[in-house]
């Protein structure tokens, strides 16, 4: 298990992460791919940060430096891993904001060093799914730990494998990690459950009670809407209220 605190106000893993989530990258991987630039029998985390480069490299401005210090954090037992998931992390003076790159991999990347699981030889899970490579800032290691806290707060869930593996696309993947017991986005589809609201006005939609729908994302952007705004296929919304109708609209409009 990772060691985590789920936190309420300022620390809930919506507020926190939301803002690091919309200008992430997202790597959708089969497996790690071979590189010319590493012998065969080099570590397939390094193969695989190498092949996708282009996008790890945007955490910092040295990728040669970038990778290496991902790769000794893994060698020192510096990197959780359980349920398949893994959390590369570092601190660099370069930057001014944290920065992150999600990795969803199908079929598993070993993460293992020199034949040295990431725990040491006592620590047998080596293959991650999906990994979570966060960059912050040298100066401010609190938020690097209470990013650190909120994903590991989700990952650990028991829902969290089935739905990361079910989202369809990067937008989805995101909700995934920033699903929280106090608010729900959902997608408007006549192929979903939330076929009736296309083409209403929200006026015309009967919200549950303690709900209030706050944001809609439509070809990119987000708006707050009016009572007037009527929703479009493709719209996705989120609402905000308390633990149990949001549950209740998860179990009946959520996918």
């Amino acid at each position: 298990m990772f060691s985590h605190e789920r936190g309420s106000g300022s620390n809930s893993c919506g507020e926190i992460l939301t803002g690091l989530l919309t200008t992430c990258a997202i790597i959708l991987a089969g497996c790690a791919n071979r590189s010319d630039a590493f012998p065969p029998d080099a570590p397939a985390l390094q193969q695989f940060m190498e092949s996708h480069s282009t996008s790890i490299v945007r955490l910092g401005e040295d990728a040669e430096e970038l990778r290496e210090a991902f790769l000794q954090g893994t060698r020192i037992g510096a990197t959780p891993v359980t349920h398949g998931v893994a959390l590369p992390h570092v601190r660099l003076e370069s930057l001014e904001h944290p920065e992150m790159v999600l990795v969803r991999a199908r079929e598993g990347i070993d993460i293992s060093l020199d034949g040295v699981p990431p725990f040491g030889h006592h620590h047998t899970e080596t293959r991650a799914f999906a990994l979570f490579f966060l960059a912050s800032p040298e100066d401010d290691p609190a938020r690097h730990l209470r990013i650190l806290a909120q994903v590991a707060g989700r990952v650990d869930e028991a829902s969290f494998r089935e739905e990361w593996e079910g989202a369809r696309d990067e937008q989805a993947l995101k909700e995934v990690l920033l699903r929280d017991e106090r608010f729900v986005t959902l997608k408007i589809s006549k192929q979903a459950a939330t076929a009736d609201f296309v083409g209403r006005a929200l006026r015309e939609i009967q919200m549950p009670e303690d709900t209030l729908l706050t944001v809609v994302r439509r070809h990119g952007d987000a708006f707050v809407p009016r009572g007037s705004t009527v929703l479009q296929e493709g719209d996705r919304v989120t609402v905000i209220g308390t633990p149990r109708r949001i549950r209740e609209l998860y179990e009946r409009y959520g996918s």
